[in-house]
């Protein structure tokens, strides 16, 4: 998934594939924060989060999900 294709909330989103993860750090970006998250299963994600929609510290609980049509699978 690209950054700019997976998004972060505190709720469990309803009809899109989602993961539990921690926050483990942000980084802003000056249009946008790059959120960096560590799945339950261990694997790290970056999420792309506009920086006016930035309530997220480390720490944090948070599920990440995408749109179906965003994946991209390699094999």
């Amino acid at each position: 998934m690209r950054p700019e294709s997976t998004r972060v909330s505190r709720e469990i989103p309803p009809g899109v594939p989602w993961h539990r993860a921690a926050v483990e750090s942000t980084l802003f970006l000056g249009n946008c924060v790059h959120l960096n998250a560590r799945l339950e299963s261990g694997e790290r994600v970056i999420a792309e989060v506009p920086r006016d929609q930035n309530h997220f510290a480390e720490g944090d609980s948070v599920c990440i999900h995408w749109q179906p049509s965003d994946e991209l699978r390699f094999e």
